[in-house]
């Protein structure tokens, strides 16, 4: 029964210090501390082979698309294209849409 508290717990820690603004990284190491503390579980086997496995296993899933789209970003920042294409958005659709003109631009970078 404490075991599952401490998933509460974790996910509580999650909730709260992402509405705070807590960068992901070290939020997802305390919330996974929190577990791994209420679940009374070995701490340094715990997170060196549990976390970071299934942390490198994530990224390295997925590293081409991180890879792309680090480029993409910093080849839209370098040319300027991103603040063109938002600005033509705001002549379009004027600055009192902005959640629009944010959703349309999003949709359109992404595509």
């Amino acid at each position: 029964m404490f075991g599952v508290i401490g998933l509460l717990l974790g996910i509580v820690v999650l909730i709260v210090f992402a509405y705070r603004g807590v960068s992901a990284l070290p939020l997802a190491l305390m919330a996974g501390l929190v577990v791994i503390l209420t679940n009374e579980l070995p701490l340094w086997s715990s997170l060196a082979e549990d976390y970071m496995g299934g942390y490198v296993g994530f990224f390295k899933s997925y590293f081409l698309i991180f890879a792309a789209s680090a480029l993409y970003a910093k080849l839209m920042d370098v040319t300027g294209s991103a603040v063109s294409i938002g600005l033509k958005f705001v002549d379009w659709f004027g600055s009192k849409r902005a959640i629009l003109v944010v959703i349309l631009l999003t949709c359109v970078l992404t595509y």
